[in-house]
């Protein structure tokens, strides 16, 4: 599966993958998903461009999640929660 993502003013979609469990942000501005064989990725809603890729330790299924104030990720697995900066390159 994927998500068709739109930007406001684009004139085309841009389509991310979705293999796994995904989260939006608060602000619509950023996709965080995560692969069953444990790859984390930020998206750009607007580009489609993908802007961090991490490993996550394969567990139970990890549901993604933005902190409130946008500026962490955390991944929720098997019991415990691992956060890290939700920062872009």
């Amino acid at each position: 599966p994927c998500a068709r993502l739109r930007g406001p003013g684009a004139r085309r979609g841009v389509t991310v993958p979705l293999a796994g469990p995904s989260h939006l942000s608060a602000d619509g501005r950023r996709l965080l998903t995560v692969r069953t064989g444990g790859t984390a990725k930020l998206w750009d809603t607007r580009t489609g461009r993908e802007l961090l890729s991490f490993k996550v330790p394969i567990g139970q299924q990890a549901r993604p999640r933005f902190s409130p104030d946008g500026r962490r990720i955390l991944i929720l697995r098997d019991g415990r929660v691992d956060i890290m900066t939700a920062s872009e390159p």
